[in-house]
């Protein structure tokens, strides 16, 4: 309150310089009076603060002022999920901060985001629009004018689906997600964070990506998170199950197949076995219809429990008994194979349909070798 009481009085020393024919350079003392040297104001309150100046040479002016006080925005914005997404816009972001008020907008480098919904005072989702790639600050506006900003809080990227982050899509992408999603390698680092990794545009990093990029490098599909990302199928979802059969031995050697009923045919298959017990699984080979089908992409893994294997197909191979594991297991030993709810799953060519655990629409069976026979175990939807 003194600093505004003084630039009042300096205010009103031309007066006083006008009474007593001091020069403009000299510097008159004065005696400076306020009539609210003190005062307490809350958010949005004014108040009128008067000044009198008396100078030296005893003359007297006063002048007064208002004062408003104006709150602080309390509202912020602390970060962006995901913090990358496509120039052409479209990436679903969830936006997170503090105050923001029901009917906030939302902008990106200064285009207003669509589909902006409060969650709560905490948090926002929208769409974000198409942009320059660059990084730009992220807005937040509330109805009452209050805003806040997130400085350099989202980046625009020419291509999302980059997990790797060389830059070039390329079968190294492929064995990039197959080394995270079957043997515990890195997540997704590109741009877009874990959503670097999603190439079908669902949302999800699974298997089904991995088909939707074999589709696109080996047989010309779209590209990767194509603009606009690929519409889901309206044709009929696959329904099926994937079933590890009872074990069979041929020349001392022990073998389990791997059966799959669907409908409508599924063109490719994702599945990881996991052994419990004192056995491995030693390789994993097409057998029946699949065996003299000529593959798009096939590639297995071993696991630090079992094997990881991916199989695809342009025309229809995916029925009945489609491949056989190898087993080897000490004699009498009882061993426990099941199918991974998380990574087993058939789709589509392109990997836009897809029949998971998740989704409802695959039932996995498991089965157990023990005391030198085979004991199937019963099909059952794995959680």
């Amino acid at each position: 309150m003194q600093k505004l009481g003084l630039l009042l009085a300096l205010a009103l020393l031309p007066c006083c310089r006008s009474v007593t024919g001091e020069r403009p350079a000299d510097t008159p003392s004065f005696e400076l009076s306020l009539s609210a040297p003190t005062v307490s104001l809350a958010a949005g309150g004014s108040v009128e603060i008067a000044a009198q100046v008396t100078a030296a040479a005893g003359c007297t002016d006063a002048k007064s002022a208002n004062v408003t006080v104006t709150a602080p925005s309390s509202v912020t914005v602390t970060g962006v999920t995901p913090p990358a997404g496509r120039a052409a816009g479209g990436t679903n972001v969830t936006i997170s901060g503090t105050g923001f008020q029901s009917g906030a907008t939302v902008t990106f480098g200064g285009a207003a985001a669509t589909n902006v919904v409060r969650v709560g005072a905490t948090s926002i989702t929208a769409t974000t629009p198409a942009h320059a790639v660059g990084t730009v600050n992220v807005v937040v506006t509330n109805p009452d004018s209050s805003s806040g900003t997130g400085n350099n809080a989202f980046t625009y990227v020419a291509q999302q689906f980059d997990p790797n982050n060389d830059g070039v899509i390329d079968p190294a992408d492929i064995f990039y997600l197959v080394n995270y999603l079957f043997t515990g390698g890195p997540a997704p680092i590109g741009p877009a964070g874990m959503l670097s990794g999603d190439a079908n545009g669902d949302g999800v990093v699974d298997p089904a990506d991995i088909f939707y990029l074999v589709n696109y490098l080996f047989t010309g599909g779209p590209a990767p998170m194509a603009v606009p990302a690929q519409p889901r199928s309206a044709a009929a979802p696959i329904s099926g199950s994937v079933t590890l059969g009872d074990a069979v031995v041929r020349n001392g050697r022990t073998f389990v197949p791997v059966i799959v009923t669907a409908s409508p045919m599924p063109h490719a298959l994702s599945l990881r076995v996991r052994v419990d017990g004192p056995a491995e699984v030693v390789a994993i080979r097409r057998v029946g219809a699949a065996r003299d089908v000529e593959p798009i992409f096939e590639t297995s893994r071993r696991t630090n429990d079992g094997i990881g294997y991916l199989v695809s197909f342009a025309g229809e191979a995916l029925a009945g008994t489609v491949a056989e594991l190898e087993i080897a297991a000490a004699p009498g030993a009882v061993v426990e194979l099941d199918l991974d709810p998380s990574v087993t799953m058939l789709t589509d060519q392109r990997g836009m349909r897809k029949s998971t655990v998740g989704n409802g629409l695959l039932r996995l069976g498991g089965t157990m070798l023990g005391r030198g026979r085979a004991v199937p175990k019963p099909d059952h939807l794995q959680n």
